[in-house]
């Protein structure tokens, strides 16, 4: 059930994002405006966040399966691979178990900074590799007991991390 539950919620995103009036005109987001990015960041966050939870209670209550951040990064490669945005879960914390998501740049770092601060979004419109992107991170708390398996020290809706999106802008 639960892979059934996934696959019918990110259909439905892709749905709602290619009958959004103009999606035709994103060729893969390369078109995009600012205002356009941070609102297909906004459906994103919603469903990886949506996913994660979903997909951490069907962990719990089945052990021994792959931990739900690790299966979300796993997601974020093949978007990343087939061009549609890439995304990255970082900590927000100086104590880290995974090398790898701490933050690694300076737009990630002042996102964690403001996160850790209370900001709910976070955002910047870069150039990055000779293009303009646009930038966003948003907090990733604990929300449910069942998070506290992995994270056995953090309290309720304690900031645990961040998700960063990147997404291209229009170059003009």
């Amino acid at each position: 059930m639960a892979k059934a539950s996934i696959l019918t919620v990110l259909m439905t995103a892709a749905s709602i994002l290619w009958l959004t009036p103009g999606a035709a005109a994103f060729d893969k987001w390369e078109n995009l405006s600012k205002e356009e990015a941070k609102i297909i960041v906004q459906l994103l966050d919603d469903v990886y966040k949506f996913w994660i939870v979903f997909d951490t209670r069907d962990h719990v209550e089945n052990m021994g399966r792959i931990p739900s951040a690790t299966i979300a990064k796993e997601v974020f490669v093949e978007m990343d691979k087939k061009g549609w945005h890439s995304a990255r879960l970082i900590t927000t914390s100086k104590n880290f178990f995974n090398p790898e998501n701490r933050p690694k740049d300076d737009f990630e770092m002042k996102a964690v900074e403001a996160l850790n601060g209370g900001s709910a979004f976070y955002e910047a419109v870069e150039v990055v590799g000779g293009k303009k992107v646009f930038r966003a991170a948003t907090p990733v708390p604990l929300v449910m007991k069942e998070c506290k398996m992995c994270h056995v020290t953090a309290k309720d809706d304690q900031l645990l991390g961040a998700l960063v999106y990147t997404l291209p802008l229009s170059q003009q």
